[in-house]
């Protein structure tokens, strides 16, 4: 999935913009990847952007929700963020 896809019909302005880089470069280095694309980053990306979508303005914010969703998002007892930064 290319995340510029997800941007395609949403504006956000230069303050989310700046706030969600740094939360999408926090949770990439919370979990061990990188920032380049590969199918993990491609997973924490639109979980930023959805997060943003919701409401959530600033970085440490939009961190912790993504944190906590990559979290729940986990099935059989392990989470997609365990997961992530295992591999």
């Amino acid at each position: 999935m290319q995340t510029t896809s997800l941007l395609k019909h949403r504006r956000f302005d230069p303050e989310l913009i700046d706030s969600m880089s740094v939360a999408y470069a926090s949770v990439c280095h919370a979990l061990g990847l990188s920032t380049e694309s590969d199918w993990a980053t491609e997973t924490v990306a639109p979980k930023i952007i959805e997060i943003a979508t919701r409401g959530a303005r600033g970085p440490t914010e939009i961190h912790l929700l993504a944190m906590e969703a990559l979290r729940a998002s986990g099935t059989g007892g392990s989470s997609l963020a365990d997961h992530l930064a295992e591999n």
